[in-house]
């Protein structure tokens, strides 16, 4: 990535909006493992916004000639370009070019329209020619915390202190999630390093980041599969490719994963990963047996674990018929894991 273009192009789209401070600095963000190149705005080394770039031609496996560039603006331009220049499949590439930009749009939206829910936005761009390629630009806060993914596995938490901390999270996370489920927003990567903690005076929050912008897979079939999300964090339907098929019980399928993983440090999907095999279907047919025999070995049961075990199993269904019918009924039933008064 042409991380001195990039500067070049936030900074005055930055000016345009009186966004810009003379104080201002640029500080590359090295610790990218998603879809989003960013790069942070930092004010006195306090990081203010954090500048994103969604690619959406990068799976594209052709090498266009540099001085065309000069010519293609839009993913019209490129679309059209493709068809002319080279023997390809444009409607499956169309499809997936499209879907890309949507994801990326909704995410803004929901950004909008949601609070306390994603990082704040200040402004998008939809479609931009930027370094051979066309993809979307965004400038949102820059949240300071660390990810859950460093907080589940922390070795000092005693077997109470992970139980608090980890119905805690569910249960504030679980209410995020309606409030953007309620608005059509699947967020599609809800893995633990996309998950921000908060804590002031000792209360936590959670921001939810980066959502899964998409990734085709393969372009053999008439409809290329496409993939949203890191495989030890996937719903089935997701972890085959059929991304443009969820719907918001993939969120609950991944976040089941990462609830189990809270409690027990075991991660289920590279538990039973295997070449030729859906790990989903192992944990499937294993929930009654071995899976719940390594819960609680981690924590004591009591009537609250076992509510809160008959909840991960329901969020863990392969069938997204079978997890939960709506979205009100999977947060009702989060409500009821009271951590005062178990008995």
């Amino acid at each position: 990535m042409n991380y001195t273009k990039f500067k070049e192009i936030i900074k005055l789209e930055m000016k345009k909006r009186n966004l810009w401070k003379d104080t201002f600095e640029f500080k590359v963000n090295r610790d990218v493992r998603g879809q989003s190149k960013s790069i942070f705005i930092v004010d006195g080394g306090n990081k203010i916004y954090i500048a994103k770039y969604f690619n959406y031609t990068e799976d594209i496996d052709i090498k266009i000639p540099k001085e065309d560039w000069e010519t293609i603006n839009s993913l019209n331009d490129y679309i059209n370009y493709l068809d002319e220049n080279y023997d390809v499949q444009i409607e499956e590439i169309s499809e997936g070019l499209a879907l890309k930009k949507r994801c990326f749009t909704r995410y803004v939206i929901a950004s909008n329209e949601t609070t306390n829910v994603f990082p704040v936005v200040y402004f998008n761009v939809e479609e931009i020619n930027f370094d051979f390629s066309i993809g979307g630009i965004l400038l949102e806060e820059a949240i300071n915390g660390v990810t859950l993914e460093t907080y589940i596995n922390n070795p000092k938490f005693s077997k109470e202190e992970r139980i608090i901390e980890c119905i805690n999270f569910f249960k504030i996370i679980s209410k995020k999630m309606y409030e953007y489920f309620s608005k059509d927003f699947v967020h599609r990567d809800l893995s633990p390093d996309n998950i921000m903690i908060l804590e002031n005076q000792g209360i936590k929050d959670y921001i939810i980041i980066d959502p899964g912008v998409v990734k085709i897979m393969s372009r053999n079939s008439t409809k290329g599969r496409v993939k949203f999300c890191k495989d030890l964090y996937s719903s089935p339907e997701q972890y085959l490719g059929y991304g443009s098929t969820v719907n918001f019980t993939s969120d609950i399928y991944i976040l089941g994963i990462v609830i189990y993983e809270f409690i027990t440090n075991i991660n289920l999907i590279k538990k039973f990963y295997r070449p030729d095999i859906l790990p989903h279907n192992e944990i499937n047919s294993m929930l009654d047996r071995t899976i719940e025999d390594w819960f609680y070995d981690s924590i004591d049961e009591s009537p609250l674990i076992d509510r809160l075990y008959m909840i991960i199993k329901k969020m863990l269904q392969c069938k997204k018929d079978d997890r939960f019918q709506t979205k009100e009924s999977f947060v009702s039933v989060v409500e009821t894991l009271n951590l005062e008064g178990d008995d």
